[in-house]
C-alpha cells in the first residue's frame, strides 16, 4: 500500500520525458605521474627558496643602513639609477658597479636577478600573492608598443646624457651657439665615489614612498597582471631585455615528456606563455623570463630543465602563433591610443607638485593604460570582468561597472586638471626666466633695477603662479608646489614686496625645510633690519635640523657681527661634541678659528676634517690659504698639489689657486 500511494502522488510526466535516458557519469583522465599535492609541494619549495633569497637581499639593505647610521659614512648606495652619475659626472659608485655586473650576468644567465634579487620584483610578487589570497588572479594584459617604454626610458637614463654631451651639443653649438642644448659641461673623467655619508640623498619622503609602493606594486599588478611594472615600466629591464636574448642559459624542453598541459604557463609569475614557447622552439625565448623556475617546478612530467642552449636572439612567438590565437589584447590602432595615454599621463604626472618621481610617474601611466583598456573593453563588449568584479554582463552594465567607469572618468578629469596646473606653471616659468636680477640686488635694501618689460613679465608670472597655487591660497591646484613657492617669493622680493616674499617663503618652508631656503629667509629678515628674528629663525631651524651647515655658518657669522665670537665658537663646539665625525662642520669650525686669528687651532681642525672626509675640497683650500696668508707659499703649494692628486675631479680648481699663488710670488 505505501508503494502504491507513492506512485499515486507522483505527477504525470510526458512520454518524451520518460523516454529520455538518464545522464551517465563521464570519466576524466588523471595525470598519473605525480599527485597534485606533490606538485604543489615542489612549487612551494622553489618559491620558498626564492623568498629566502629576497629576504637575504633586504637584510643586506638593512645592514647597510644600520652601518651608515652608526658610523656616519659607509659604502655608497647599490642603486642602479646612481650609474647615471657615472655616465654624466664620472663618479664610479657602487650602483654603477652593480649595474655592470648585472648586465654581464644577464647576457650569460638571463634575467635571474629580476626573479631572485630585485626588490621591485619582490614587491610585485608579494602584491600578486596577497591578491591570490583574497581570491583574485589579475589578468595579464599583453601589449606590443607599451613594451618599448622600458627601452625608451633606459635610453633616456643611460644613453641620452652621453649622446647629448659628446655628439649633440657640439653640433648644436656650431649651428645655434645660444641654444639651451649648445652648452653642456665637459666630462670630468672617471674618479672613485665608492663611499657616502648621505644614503638618503635624492630619496622620496615617506608619503611619496608609500604611494610609490601602492602604485608600482599594487596598481600595476591589479590592472596589468603579474610583473606588470617589469614588463612595461622598468628602465633597467629595458637594457636587460636585449641582453637576455643573448643569454644561452635557458629553460629547455624534453619533448618526449611534455603533454602540453599548460601548468608551466599557469605557474609563471612573469606572464610568459611557457608551454607555447617550448613547443615552438624547444626552449623559452621570451625576454621577460625572470628565471624564477616556477615553471620547472610545476611541470608534472619534469619535462623542463635549466640548461645551456642556443640564445633566442630575434626569435619571437608571434611569428609562429596560429591566426586563431591572438598574442596581444589590443589592435595596433588601440595600442597607439594607449601609448598616447601613457605619454600624456607621464609628462603631466612626472614632477607634479614637486612630489612624483620619474618611476612613480611611469607606474601611474602604465596603470592608467590598464584602466583605459578595461574601460574601453567594458564599453565595447558584452561581458567584461576585472578581477572578481563583473563590470558588464550580457550587454548590461553592472553596479561595479558603473562605479568603475565613473572613477575612470574622474581620473581623466584629474589628469586634465593636473595638465592645466602644469601649463600655468610652465608659462609662468617662461616669463620668470626673462627677469634678470642678481641675489645681491634682490636682498639689498635698494630697489632692484628692472626694465619695463622685465617688471611686466614679473607681474604676469606672479599672477600665473598665484593661479597655479592651491585652493587654500586662491589658486586652482590641489596642493602647493615647493619650487613654485620659492620662485613666487623671489619675484615678490624683486618687485619690492619683502613682506609678501617672507610669507611665501614661510609657506615653502612649511612644505619642505631645506638649508638654502632657510638661508634665504634669514637674509630676507636681515634685509628688513630684523637681525634678532633672523637669529631666532636660524636657531629654531638648527634645533630641528642640526645637519644644516649653511644655516649654522650664517648664525655664527651673525654672532661674530654682534661681537659675540665666543658664542659662535661655542655653537660649533657643542655640535662637534654630539657629532665628532661631521667633517663639514669641523672644516667650518676650523675656518672660523682662522678668521678669528687662531691659526694653529684652525689648522688642526682642518686637518681633522680632511682625515674624516678626504673628499671635501673646501678644507684643503682653507688650509692652503692659512699658509699663504702668513707668507708660507711653499707649504700652501704643497697642500694644493696633494689635493689635486687626491681629488682629481677638483684638480682644475686646485691648479687655478696654485697658479694664482705662483703669479703673486713672481710679482713680489
Amino acid at each position: 500500500m505505501p508503494h502504491a500511494d507513492r506512485h499515486a502522488r507522483t505527477p504525470h510526466r510526458p512520454a518524451r520525458a520518460r523516454a529520455t535516458p538518464s545522464p551517465s557519469p563521464i570519466s576524466l583522465s588523471v595525470l598519473p605521474n605525480h599527485p597534485p599535492d606533490d606538485l604543489e609541494l615542489r612549487l612551494h619549495r622553489i618559491r620558498r627558496w626564492r623568498l629566502r633569497a629576497l629576504v637575504f637581499v633586504h637584510l643586506l639593505i638593512l645592514a647597510h643602513l644600520a652601518h651608515w647610521l652608526i658610523r656616519g659614512t659607509t659604502i655608497g648606495r647599490f642603486v642602479l639609477s646612481d650609474s647615471m652619475d657615472t655616465l654624466e659626472l664620472g663618479r664610479v659608485n657602487p650602483g654603477f658597479i652593480l649595474f655592470a655586473l648585472a648586465a654581464i650576468t644577464t647576457a650569460i644567465c638571463g634575467r635571474w636577478l629580476c626573479g631572485w634579487a630585485c626588490h621591485m620584483g619582490a614587491l610585485q610578487d608579494a602584491c600578486a600573492y596577497l591578491l591570490r589570497r583574497v581570491g583574485m588572479r589579475p589578468r595579464v594584459l599583453r601589449f606590443r608598443l607599451l613594451g618599448y617604454v622600458p627601452i625608451a626610458l633606459a635610453l633616456y637614463m643611460f644613453v641620452w646624457p652621453t649622446f647629448r654631451r659628446d655628439l649633440l651639443s657640439p653640433v648644436i653649438a656650431r649651428i645655434a651657439p645660444h641654444a639651451r642644448l649648445a652648452s653642456t659641461p665637459p666630462f670630468p673623467g672617471f674618479h672613485s665615489a665608492l663611499t657616502s655619508d648621505d644614503l638618503w640623498r635624492g630619496m622620496p619622503s615617506l608619503p611619496v614612498a608609500i604611494a610609490f609602493l601602492l602604485v608600482c606594486g599594487g596598481a600595476t599588478v591589479y590592472f596589468l597582471g603579474s610583473r606588470g611594472f617589469c614588463r612595461y615600466g622598468c628602465p633597467y629591464g629595458g637594457l636587460f631585455t636585449p641582453l637576455e636574448r643573448l643569454a644561452p642559459f635557458r629553460i629547455t624542453l624534453n619533448p618526449d615528456a611534455c603533454d602540453g598541459c599548460g601548468k608551466c604557463t599557469a605557474a609563471c609569475s612573469s606572464g610568459v606563455r611557457v608551454h607555447e614557447e617550448v613547443r615552438a622552439f624547444g626552449r623559452v625565448v621570451s625576454p621577460h623570463c625572470a628565471k624564477t623556475l616556477d615553471c620547472k617546478a610545476a611541470c608534472p612530467h619534469d619535462a623542463l630543465t635549466l640548461a645551456f642552449t642556443r640564445p633566442s636572439l630575434s626569435q619571437s612567438l608571434s611569428r609562429t602563433s596560429p591566426p586563431s590565437r591572438p598574442l596581444f589584447d589590443a589592435s595596433l590602432k588601440g595600442e597607439m591610443t594607449l601609448l598616447a595615454i601613457f605619454a600624456a599621463s607621464f609628462f603631466v604626472s612626472r614632477g607634479l607638485y614637486a612630489a612624483i618621481p620619474m618611476l612613480m610617474a611611469v607606474g601611474i601611466s602604465i596603470s592608467g593604460c590598464g584602466i583605459a583598456w578595461f574601460a574601453w573593453h567594458t564599453l565595447r563588449h558584452s561581458n567584461t570582468r576585472l578581477g572578481p568584479l563583473q563590470l558588464k554582463r550580457a550587454g548590461a552594465l553592472t553596479t561595479p561597472g558603473r562605479i568603475f567607469l565613473t572613477l575612470t572618468l574622474l581620473a581623466a578629469l584629474l589628469l586634465a586638471h593636473s595638465a592645466l596646473v602644469r601649463g600655468l606653471h610652465w608659462r609662468a616659468s617662461r616669463l620668470d626666466a626673462t627677469v634678470s636680477a642678481s641675489a645681491e640686488a634682490a636682498f639689498s635694501p635698494a630697489p632692484v633695477p628692472l626694465s619695463h618689460d622685465e617688471r611686466a613679465a614679473a607681474k604676469k608670472a606672479l599672477s600665473l603662479y598665484r593661479l597655479g597655487s592651491s585652493f587654500r591660497h586662491g589658486g586652482l591646484a590641489l596642493l602647493d608646489t615647493h619650487p613654485i613657492l620659492v620662485r613666487t617669493a623671489w619675484l615678490k622680493l624683486v618687485l619690492g614686496d619683502a613682506t609678501g616674499a617672507e610669507a611665501v617663503l614661510r609657506r615653502a618652508l612649511a612644505i619642505q625645510e631645506t638649508d638654502p631656503l632657510s638661508i634665504d629667509l634669514a637674509r630676507l629678515l636681515l634685509r628688513q633690519n630684523r637681525p634678532d628674528d633672523a637669529q631666532n629663525h636660524l636657531r629654531h631651524i638648527l634645533h630641528r635640523h642640526d645637519d644644516f651647515e649653511q644655516s649654522r655658518a650664517m648664525l655664527a657669522t651673525l654672532l661674530v657681527w654682534q661681537d659675540r665670537p665666543d658664542d659662535a665658537l661655542t655653537l660649533y663646539q657643542d655640535h662637534l661634541v654630539a657629532h665628532p665625525d661631521d667633517a663639514a662642520s669641523r672644516a667650518a669650525f676650523g675656518s672660523l678659528l682662522l678668521s678669528l686669528g687662531h691659526i694653529e687651532p684652525g689648522r688642526a681642525q682642518l686637518r681633522q676634517a680632511i682625515a674624516h672626509n678626504p673628499r671635501l675640497p673646501r678644507p684643503r683650500l682653507d688650509l692652503a690659504a692659512s699658509y699663504a696668508l702668513v707668507g708660507d707659499v711653499r707649504s700652501a703649494l704643497e697642500v694644493l698639489e696633494q689635493a689635486a692628486l687626491d681629488l682629481p675631479a677638483d684638480a682644475p680648481n686646485f691648479h687655478a689657486h696654485a697658479a694664482q699663488l705662483r703669479a703673486a710670488l713672481r710679482q713680489d
